[in-house]
């Protein structure tokens, strides 16, 4: 006790380092518009307000238990027709109440491909939030399988399903990273 009161548990535990530390590249693409802006917002700082100097490069670094993630996030907009750099996961943003941003994730993903070598890929539906929707839940899963993606929707002004798409991208960059280290051990 310290002038009488308690201290809580992790102020007297030492900090100790992660055993495991990895670094990833994230690639968001998307048409201007979509939220990407918003969305990557979300997932480094927890909120959209507030949020200065915002760039579209940006690196955060995750402590989940003895494993610590940093990711360093790149963003394109529309402009893009080809990838020069390597990345470790690629996330497509469409608005969900723009329909004519839902098709372009076909050319997006085909980008996505073209790369050496191509990253998995994450689906997003973005502005949950907004209605009318002009983009169903289904036939973006459907798109999503097809093109071997997982899909997830979000809504980045709000911050609804970002925490989902947060495990989505630790659980590919987690399984990517247990994947590589197979490839070497054999």
């Amino acid at each position: 006790m310290v002038c009488g009161a308690t201290l809580p548990q992790s102020a007297v535990r030492p900090h100790s380092a992660p055993l495991y530390t990895y670094r990833f590249n994230l690639l968001f693409l998307g048409d201007e518009g979509v939220g990407k802006t918003s969305l990557i917002k979300q997932l480094v700082y927890g909120r959209v307000e507030g949020v200065e100097g915002f760039e579209r490069n940006v690196e955060k670094t995750f402590e989940l238990g003895e494993v610590s993630l940093t990711l360093a996030i790149s963003e394109e907009a529309y402009e893009v027709s080809s990838i020069g750099e390597s990345y470790d996961l690629a996330v497509v943003v469409f608005d969900l109440s723009t329909r004519n941003t839902f098709p372009k994730t076909l050319r997006y993903t085909r980008i996505i491909k073209e790369m050496k070598p191509s990253p998995p890929l994450i689906i997003v539906g973005n502005k949950k939030d907004l209605f009318p929707r002009a983009v169903s839940y289904s036939e973006a899963l459907k798109t999503a399988a097809e093109l071997g993606a997982d899909y997830v929707e979000t809504s980045a002004n709000t911050g609804e399903g970002v925490k989902k798409l947060r495990i989505k991208i630790f659980k590919r960059l987690i399984s990517l990273k247990i994947e590589r280290l197979k490839g070497m051990t054999q």
